[in-house]
């Protein structure tokens, strides 16, 4: 299993490259590719939640929130 912090990574990489709608759609392309495999749909679902919360500006595993 990926830890938090690589899941974020992996969300931001993919923003970056593939813009906000993008990168969710990229997300939904893997899930559906994926479909079968466990393991690496559980991944991909994680990856897009932590899109969904960079877009929407929520803290991140390594934001330190007061």
């Amino acid at each position: 299993m990926s830890s938090d912090r690589d899941i974020y990574r992996c969300a931001k990489l993919l923003i970056d490259r593939y813009g906000d709608d993008g990168a969710l759609d990229h997300c939904d392309e893997r899930i559906a590719a994926l479909a079968g495999e466990e393991d690496g749909v559980i991944v991909w679902k994680g990856i897009k939640v932590a899109v969904g919360h960079l877009l929407a500006g929520a803290p991140g595993p390594d934001d330190v929130v007061n």
